[in-house]
């Protein structure tokens, strides 16, 4: 008799041993799970994200002179088909503005879309403390091309820097002071300098090309 309660005993105990230890494993992993799942709505969130905005630097020149990078920043929302400027930062000027609604025209007739669904929101961020101004329309091509690689889900290659002013009918217009410029994207690593026809220049350790059209812009940026 007391070699069967004592089987029964080590029965029990080995019982209750294993259902803890399957209870553990189980508790790990839905733990587990829950950190893969966790882990995935980040991911998501991430791309999603990155889906609707985009980072490229715009080249500018300061009151000293010097060539600066501006961080141009894109956001598109929902909305009534609205440009926002974010003016926190910088100040636009009244020809900045009117080249960046170029842009957004621009961009919306190479893609064949329509925004007027959507709020598109541009700030610009600089190293600069205070607020910067940001004057005339050499950014038009940048802001442009952002754009386009947003709507299309594209990615911007931002080894490749421009400057230049885009007109209506796809073209890059001349700019001021594109030595400064081209310094700026040089120190700044960049590996490849488009300016607009007629403004090619020679910059050492950097190689500049011309181009006469914003398609032309995409070839060299957007992958």
């Amino acid at each position: 008799m007391k070699y069967v309660k004592r089987l029964l005993f080590a029965l029990l105990s080995v019982f209750l041993v294993f259902t803890i230890i399957s209870s553990l494993a189980l508790y790990q992993e839905v733990k587990n799970q829950k950190v893969q799942e966790k882990a995935l709505d980040e991911l998501k969130q991430q791309r999603e994200s990155e889906r609707q905005n985009r980072e490229y630097p715009v080249l500018g020149v300061n009151d000293e002179g010097e060539g600066v990078i501006l961080m141009l920043k894109l956001k598109m929302v929902s909305g009534e088909g609205r440009i926002l400027l974010d003016m926190n930062k910088t100040y636009l000027d009244e020809s900045a503005q009117i080249s960046t609604c170029k842009a957004v025209k621009v961009a919306q007739n190479i893609t064949q879309t329509n925004l007027s669904d959507k709020n598109i929101i541009i700030s610009f961020e600089v190293n600069e403390s205070g607020k910067t101004q940001i004057e005339g329309g050499s950014g038009g091509a940048a802001i442009c091309l952002a754009l386009v690689s947003l709507i299309q889900e594209r990615a911007l290659n931002k080894s490749v820097l421009i400057t230049g002013c885009v007109k209506n009918d796809h073209s890059i217009s001349k700019v001021l002071e594109v030595k400064e410029k081209a310094r700026c994207a040089r120190n700044n690593g960049c590996v490849l300098f488009l300016v607009p026809r007629g403004q090619k220049l020679n910059i050492s350790d950097l190689n500049v090309k011309e181009v006469s059209r914003i398609e032309d812009a995409m070839k060299y940026i957007l992958y």
